[in-house]
């Protein structure tokens, strides 16, 4: 586990300083720069969810221990993912990975906005169709 949580942070590390090359030598590709400021965003994810226990159980199962699966998961910060012959169907995270996720969401979404904003920013009001 150590091994990939060095990996990871050594990507995020690559990634961040291209991050501010890219930026400082002022490259025409100014989404080139935002690409790799998400991509570290998604690194550093996936070394938070590598850190929680992942448990698969069958359908039968979980609903055996339906009851004790709800306590690991909010006590533990495991995540279980539940399948039925060898499918995953549903998986049961904490509720901070919810919540996490629709952060992300309403972030991504606001700077998709703000960059729309800023590429009509230059455009008079006028010629702006209501």
């Amino acid at each position: 586990m150590s091994g990939y949580r060095s990996v990871i942070k050594a990507t995020a590390i690559a990634l961040w300083a291209l991050a501010h090359l890219i930026s400082s030598i002022g490259l025409w590709c100014r989404n080139l720069y935002n690409i790799v400021i998400r991509l570290i965003g998604q690194v550093n994810n996936m070394a938070l969810l590598k850190q929680r226990i992942t448990e698969t159980i069958n359908v039968s199962e979980s609903g055996k221990q339906y009851s004790e699966i709800l306590d690991r998961v909010y006590h533990g910060e495991e995540q279980i993912i539940i399948e039925k012959n060898g499918i995953p169907l549903a998986a049961i995270v904490p509720l901070s990975v919810v919540r996490d996720a629709e952060a992300r969401q309403r972030e991504r979404v606001r700077s998709s906005l703000r960059e729309v904003h800023a590429a009509f920013a230059h455009v008079p009001e006028d010629e702006l169709e209501s």
